[in-house]
């Protein structure tokens, strides 16, 4: 038999086993007798909301819930019921493979595989969504994957040179689609009171309607739609929705710009059809997963104890970082070269034609030409270069007394506070432009 993938995602429970796919979305609808799942819960969760859940995935734990069904108690219980009608659905299913999100913690990673066990699944790893995904990318450097979920959107930081690694994800909140869903359901409310003196949300069977409109519309394949509700009629046009998509995840598209590199997954695409900033990604390629699975199944499966893998040797050639005209200048004694340092990226900071190394002690950046690299702090320091557990980071230096503080840029960007950095960004200061480069040198230059 195949491997079985299972993907965990509160937006949608997929389970792959060879050319098999099954997805259902995150909803639940509890009954006294019966426990709706997926599509089947949506279309009739605001006729009765107070049994209608779709958190439980994202907030996974033993949350108590009160049910009429002596079966639920918490989230947990919807999760495993919900898990367990899904891997029913195929027959013989042996060694499984979890996928899951980079924003899980540890006891909710244990909390899952006691449910996967549950099922009666055979688990023989537990691996990062991002980084399995995207384990036949091929060029070094940063790179991000921009995911969809209910309730949030996903964007996951990694980082590629003899490793793929997932460096830190970023849960950007009210971003996901239950939330465009409701941002449309009040756009469109106030259509209908100003056009046809009705209002949607008076009654539930007129807001459920309304809600079960969102699977045809989007992703916005028609001109325009027609919207029936009770005896009032609604026309609106594709372009006008569009832009409320647009709008509504215009944050998420803002905090992947800063990445040289960003794929964007299937389910998030097929919401953001038109909009321009896609040109800058890449759609990721899910017909590569199990290709990705086999090339990698010894490193998933080499540990007998089962851990969250984030990390995957993919050895790209990394080309060497081009030394030309630097010179490994001396500064006072504590900016001498840490022979421990060789694990990362980057070892040295290039300022005029000189590189420094870089050291365990905070290097403050300043807009001063006589004193821009410093291991003390100074009066005109705009930020600091921090030695942490995943790499360099910089930490922006407010001004004291209401001055303002010198913009701080990277990669003609601007920069956020506690930014991890990795080779070949650049760091700007000030109007001057004060220029850094972040290097590694493989030896000295004389």
């Amino acid at each position: 038999m195949p491997l079985t993938l299972i993907e965990i995602n509160d937006h949608q429970l997929t389970l792959r086993q060879g050319e098999k796919s099954l997805s259902q979305s995150g909803y639940a609808l509890i009954e006294k007798d019966q426990l709706l799942f997926g599509q089947d819960a949506f279309t009739r969760g605001k006729l009765s909301p107070a049994n209608f859940y779709c958190r439980y995935w994202q907030q996974l734990g033993y949350e108590e819930i009160a049910t009429p069904n002596a079966q639920v108690r918490h989230f947990a219980d919807l999760a495993y019921l919900q898990l367990k009608a899904l891997t029913e659905q195929c027959s013989n299913i042996q060694d499984t493979i979890l996928m899951v999100p980079a924003n899980y913690s540890q006891q909710q990673l244990s909390l899952l595989l006691g449910i996967a066990g549950s099922c009666q699944l055979k688990i023989i790893a537990v691996i990062n969504e991002a980084v399995i995904k995207l384990a036949h990318h091929q060029q070094a450097g940063k790179l991000a994957l921009l995911d969809l979920g209910l309730h949030h959107c996903n964007l996951n930081e990694l980082y590629a040179d003899q490793h793929l690694s997932l460096v830190n994800t970023h849960v950007i909140p009210h971003k996901g689609l239950h939330d465009l869903y409701k941002h449309l359901a009040a756009w469109l409310n106030k259509k209908f009171i100003i056009e046809c003196r009705y209002d949607i949300f008076a009654t539930a069977r007129a807001e459920q309607t309304v809600y079960n409109y969102f699977n045809d519309i989007i992703p916005c394949e028609q001109a325009s739609y027609q919207l029936n509700i009770s005896d009032k009629t609604l026309k609106v046009s594709a372009r006008e929705i569009r832009e409320q998509i647009n709008h509504f995840f215009a944050p998420v598209l803002a905090s992947a710009s800063e990445y040289p590199t960003v794929y964007i997954t299937p389910r998030l695409k097929a919401v953001l059809t038109t909009e321009t900033a896609l040109e800058a990604m890449l759609l990721l390629d899910e017909s590569k997963l199990e290709t990705n699975i086999e090339c990698h199944l010894n490193n998933l499966t080499k540990n007998k104890q089962i851990a969250l893998i984030t990390r995957l040797p993919v050895n790209l050639n990394v080309n060497k970082a081009d030394t030309d005209g630097l010179h490994s200048k001396s500064r006072p004694s504590d900016l001498a070269p840490d022979a421990n340092r060789s694990h990362l990226a980057c070892s040295h900071l290039a300022y005029k034609g000189h590189a420094y190394p870089l050291t365990d002690k905070p290097l403050y950046l300043s807009t001063a030409d006589s004193n821009a690299l410093s291991l003390n702090p100074g009066k005109g320091d705009a930020a600091k270069l921090i030695r942490t557990g995943k790499g360099w980071q910089l930490s922006l230096i407010s001004r004291s007394g209401g001055e303002n503080s010198p913009q701080v840029r990277i990669n003609g960007k601007p920069a956020r506070d506690n930014q991890l950095l990795y080779r070949g960004d650049t760091i700007s200061v000030g109007r001057e432009q004060a220029m850094f480069l972040l290097l590694k040198v493989e030896e000295a230059l004389h």
